[in-house]
Parts: C-alpha cells; structure tokens; sequence
C-alpha cells in the first residue's frame, strides 16, 4: 500500500487593507484595497466624521479580513497609531 505525502495545513497569510484619503474642507473621500491590480471600494463622508469613517474601515477589515495599513501624509498620522493603523510613507 503507499503513503499519501501531505503538507501541514498552514494558516492563509494576513492581508493587508490599503486605504487612501482624500480630505477637504467639506467631505471625505476613503479609497480601501487589498491588492494594487484591484479596483478600490471608495466612499465619501462629511468631513471630520470620523464615527463613519471607523465604521467603513471596520466593514472593509470585516469583508477582506486583513489589517489597516496607512500610506499618507502627516496630517492623517495624528491618531493613526492610536486607533491601530501602521503608517507607510
């Protein structure tokens, strides 16, 4: 009889969640991806609504069960750290 070689089930790799933000005066856009070849998920809130903008990003980790990234400029770094993002320049 032969033995059937297997592997060790190994869990799937994290995903990251890539967000962009494009802040006005006015409005809030927030473009969320996982990968560069795919089209991003975009959304617009009022400005400084950031109970929305906690919720979309939670529905996005939720729906892609990655962890936020942040690629941005200095003034969305205020806080970035503190709600768990890890900040790419």
């Amino acid at each position: 009889m032969l033995t059937a070689t297997t592997r060790p089930h190994a869990p799937p790799a994290a995903t990251t969640l890539y967000v962009a933000f494009e802040l006005g005066n006015s409005d809030w856009k927030l473009a969320m991806t996982t990968r560069v070849d795919q089209t991003p998920l975009v959304r617009a809130m009022a400005a400084r609504a950031l109970k929305t903008l906690e919720a979309e990003i939670a529905r996005a980790k939720a729906h892609s069960n990655c962890r936020p990234r942040l690629r941005s400029g200095a003034a969305t770094r205020r806080g970035a750290t503190d709600s768990g993002f890890i900040v790419i320049s």
